[in-house]
Formats: structure tokens, sequence, C-alpha cells
């Protein structure tokens, strides 16, 4: 659920640890129109303790070891860009960029919400893939959103204006993260 009802985030594929981690801050419709869909959480202590010693070897890594740099400009994200997948339950390793940013409607828990600044990915994807990052060579590209209907392609939003967006909304924060 987006955001999580009593803001406890819990990972039982990867760890009993529980809650792995609280939500500080996330975007929200309180109105019918959503400009970013995006929570950011903090690792409890107790995960904290479970991930040591490997938790600084983890930093801005993916999957295989690479170290993302910085983010993409946002004007670099446009259909034919090659992005890489770590995603948490399709296994969708990459896919293609097929459109530019746009809003669309969105059905959740039976309410149409207008979801602003979408760009659709070539792939499947599944519930639990939501949040997962999109990157192309070192550079972090955006975050996965939704699937897009039942078609053979899904929804992510880039990351760095999700972030921008996010820290600038009330109360303003300053969440980081190269």
């Amino acid at each position: 659920m987006s955001p999580p009802v009593d803001g406890d985030v819990a990972i039982p594929d990867c760890t009993p640890t529980a809650p792995f981690a609280l939500v500080e801050k996330n975007t929200t419709a309180k109105v019918q129109t959503l400009a970013y869909d995006l929570a950011i959480a903090s690792l409890t202590a107790e995960a904290i303790d479970a991930l040591q010693p490997h938790l600084r070897e983890l930093d801005c890594r993916v999957e295989g070891g690479r170290r993302l740099s910085d983010f993409i400009a946002e004007a670099s994200i446009r259909p034919g860009l090659h992005v890489e997948c770590q995603l948490g339950t399709s296994g969708q390793l990459s896919g293609t960029v097929q459109s530019f940013g746009a809003s669309f409607p969105i059905i959740f828990r039976g309410r149409e919400y207008e979801v602003g600044h979408l760009y659709t990915m070539n792939g499947r994807v599944l519930p639990g893939d939501s949040g997962g990052l999109l990157y192309s060579e070192d550079l972090a590209v955006g975050v996965m959103v939704a699937q897009a209907s039942n078609t053979a392609w899904a929804w992510f939003q880039p990351l760095e204006a999700a972030l921008d967006y996010l820290n600038a909304t009330d109360p303003v924060s300053s969440f980081t993260c190269f």
C-alpha cells in the first residue's frame, strides 16, 4: 500500500526483522491529483544491526555490486533509453523507456487518481515491485510506480524530481541520495 497505513515497512522475504523501516515522509493524494508517488523510510536500529557488517558495502550499490554515483538528467529520460531494474518481486532485469513523462488516471482502491510525471517502460511488473529502482550505467533513473493495466508495460517516475518534490513539500526536508 502506498503509503503504508501504519508507517511500518516489512520485508518478510528478505529478513524477519520487523519493522524493517519506518516511513518518514510521503506524497499522498488528499485530492484526486498526485504529482509523485514516493515514500521515504529510515531503517530501524534492528534492521541496521541485522545488515551489519554489509551495510557500508551495500551503500548506493545495485545487484552485481555496481555503485550508482548520481541521478540521470530528467531531459535524458526519453524513449529508447535502456534501463536496468532492481525490482522486489517480478525479476524484471531491464527494459526500454517507451514514452516521455505525462499524467495518467490510475484506479486505486476503487478511486481514480490523476498521477503526474509518469513514464512508461516495456516489461511486466508485479505487486511488490513498486518502489523498485531503475538505473542506467551508474545513474539512478527512476522509481517503479505501477503496472499499466494488463499490458506489457509499466509506469515509473524520475527519482531525482520525485525526491526534490518530496523535499519541498511541507514540512520541508532534506533527504539526499548522493
